[in-house]
Parts: C-alpha cells; sequence; structure tokens
C-alpha cells in the first residue's frame, strides 16, 4: 500500500477541517474556492472525524493527481 501524501510546500495549517456532524464542504478546504459542477473532490478524515474537502486543481497541484 503506498501512504497519501502532499508535495512538498503543502501547508497543513492552512486546511480547514469541518466538524464530524458538518453538512458537506461547498469550498475547497485549502484554497476556498467553491467547488465546480466537475469536481470530484479528495476527501480526507482525521481518526477524531473531522474532515477536510479539496477541489481537483488543488488535487493535482498538490497530490499530483490528474482530473
Amino acid at each position: 500500500m503506498t501512504a497519501l501524501a502532499p508535495r512538498t510546500g503543502f501547508n497543513w495549517m492552512q486546511v480547514s477541517w469541518d466538524a464530524p456532524n458538518s453538512v458537506r464542504a461547498t469550498r475547497c478546504a485549502y484554497c476556498d474556492e467553491p467547488f465546480g459542477v466537475k469536481d470530484i473532490p479528495l476527501i480526507l478524515w482525521r481518526p477524531d472525524g473531522w474532515a477536510a474537502e479539496f477541489c481537483a486543481d488543488c488535487v493535482e497541484r498538490w497530490w499530483g493527481m490528474r482530473r
């Protein structure tokens, strides 16, 4: 299994985490841009249930995954 890790320069302190009982995000947890119609966000969860959703642009930029 390969661990998922962002590229060098990613700032975890910039991530906006949503509480476990929150509604789904409408904006990227990193760049704060609204999700587009074609965005399939990357969703990360912390062990305590908090979640962060990232837009396709941030996923490509920071994780190297293409849309």
